[in-house]
């Protein structure tokens, strides 16, 4: 016949401290690599995500200047190969089509603020496209020869590597 004792019995069903400190270790090394996995994971996304911003900024900002210049009475002006376009574009009555006047566009781009500005006649100066953050648009430079005006716009930075988004407009000889 077999006895036990009661420090046996004990011995049986406690778990001790070496134990414990196994079992805390083991969940250490299979959490830590799930933990690293999720944040970079997220940091991944986040970058994606402010790089689609910026490309869409960029890109509203090149769709506005290309659809200006192709309806521009007059050549655009263009300052020095800067961040400055005006362009005159005529104002048509829809009801009978006729030219009625005509509008000037002012686009400037603020290095030291970090933004894209659009003034419409002798309107407000206001920012654009809507939305746009502070120091998203790092670059943005016009310039003319032989009758092609070629934007270019720089976005990016921080966390999310810089995208040059450029196009060329073949100006209406008027």
């Amino acid at each position: 016949m077999i006895t036990t004792s009661a420090t046996d019995m004990m011995k049986r069903y406690g778990t001790t401290l070496v134990e414990l400190a196994i079992v805390i270790g083991i969940m250490a090394i299979v959490t830590l690599p799930v933990a690293t996995l999720l944040t970079e994971g997220s940091r991944t996304n986040l970058v994606a995500l402010q790089t689609s911003r910026d490309q869409a900024a960029a890109r509203a900002i090149l769709d506005e200047v290309v659809r200006m210049a192709r309806r521009a009475t007059m050549p655009p002006d263009v300052v020095a190969n800067s961040g400055h376009l005006s362009l005159t574009v005529p104002v048509v009555d829809r009801t009978n089509g006729q030219v009625t006047g005509s509008t000037t566009y002012d686009y400037l781009y603020s290095s030291g603020a970090g933004l894209f500005y659009k003034t419409v006649g002798s309107g407000v100066q206001t920012v654009f496209p809507d939305g746009l953050e502070k120091g998203r648009i790092t670059v943005v430079s016009f310039s003319i020869a032989s009758n092609v005006l070629t934007a270019t716009v720089t976005a990016g930075g921080g966390v999310a590597p810089q995208t040059t988004l450029t196009t060329q407009v073949i100006l209406p000889n008027k």
